[in-house]
Parts: structure tokens; sequence; C-alpha cells
């Protein structure tokens, strides 16, 4: 960083990549673990029942957090654990292992930007964020986590486009449409 550049410089230029990055994504990865679930259950987030709206999402994220090697998968519950315990730093230590052991696992990117975006390291978070998007275009939770760090740090015409394409992927997010409504209003901040 420059003398001259602040960290917000940073993160906006980490926005406007992701927002680039977007307008290109396809609408589903090509290849990856579980597939054909993945896509039934992305299929099902578009139910009238919101019970099974509910169960799709759920299974979704059982997927997401799911790996082919047991020792994997119990790494990313001990880092969810420690996240869910609000034990940020150790958390932190089993992502970014999990980063560089299984660099196309797109939910180990998602769980590390959650977690620096808890840290307030924004810029780092959406960085993430961006590989995240990249191996799972359909990442609602990627979105969402996006949106926020985008409304923190002034740009919410760019929370509008993530919002816009988390309800492309998932229609009936809960508080999402009323959101971006709000922000298309220049509303306050009603991003949990």
């Amino acid at each position: 960083m420059s003398p001259s550049s602040s960290p917000s410089d940073s993160v906006n230029a980490q926005i406007w990549q992701v927002l680039a990055l977007l307008d290109k994504l396809p609408s589903a990865p090509q290849s990856g673990y579980r597939l054909h679930q993945l896509a039934a259950n992305f299929e099902m987030l578009k139910h009238p029942d919101p019970e099974e709206r509910a169960g799709a999402e759920q299974q979704i994220w059982t997927a997401w957090c799911d790996h082919s090697q047991p020792i994997a998968k119990a790494a990313m519950m001990t880092g969810i654990g420690h996240l869910s315990d609000g034990e940020l730093e150790p958390a932190k230590a089993i992502f970014d292992q999990l980063v560089a052991d299984h660099p196309t696992w797109a939910e180990t990117w998602n769980k590390r930007a959650t977690v620096l975006f808890l840290l307030n390291r924004d810029a780092e978070s959406v960085g993430d964020i961006h590989r995240t998007l990249e191996l799972e275009p359909r990442h609602f939770g990627a979105l969402g986590g996006f949106a926020q760090i985008c409304v923190r740090n002034g740009t919410p015409e760019a929370a509008q486009q993530a919002l816009s394409r988390l309800l492309a992927v998932n229609p009936n997010a809960p508080g999402v449409a009323e959101a971006l409504a709000s922000l298309a209003n220049d509303g306050p901040n009603v991003l949990h």
C-alpha cells in the first residue's frame, strides 16, 4: 500500500473487482463435489412451501461444508465450532490451513472470509469472497457477506448488485428483498 492510500482504498478496489466478477460468472460451477445434489437443492429454493425451501437451504450448507476426505470435513467442523464460539484466531488458523490444503473447496474460502469480516479486515475478506464466488457462483452466504461489507464501506450500489444476485439464486432468502428495497430507497442500513 502506498503512503497516500488508505485501507478503504484497498477495500473499494476489492469491491469493484468482485462486481466485475459478478458480471461474468457462470450460473453454476462446472465441476466440484456433490454438484447434482446442489443443483437439485438450488431448484428447491424456488419451491412455494417455506419448509421445503428451508430444508433445501440446509442441505446446500451441508453439501458446501462436506468433503470427500473425512479429515478435511472434521477440520471444517472444528473451525466452524471455533467460529460459533467467537474464537476467531483459532478458527482463522484452521481455515487458513484448509485453504492451503484444499484451494478449490469454496467453503474454506467463505468461512475464512467470515472470520476476516468479524476481525474488521474487510479487504482480505472481500478477496476471499472473490475466490468463493469463482468456485461457487451461487454462494448466497458469500453474496450476503459481501453486501454487508459494501454497506459498511459506503458502497450501497455494490451491495444492491450483490443482493440482486443473491435473490437470483435464492429468491426467497429472508429479509433480502426488504434490504434491497431499503438500499434502493437510500434507507437505513437494514443488513444484519
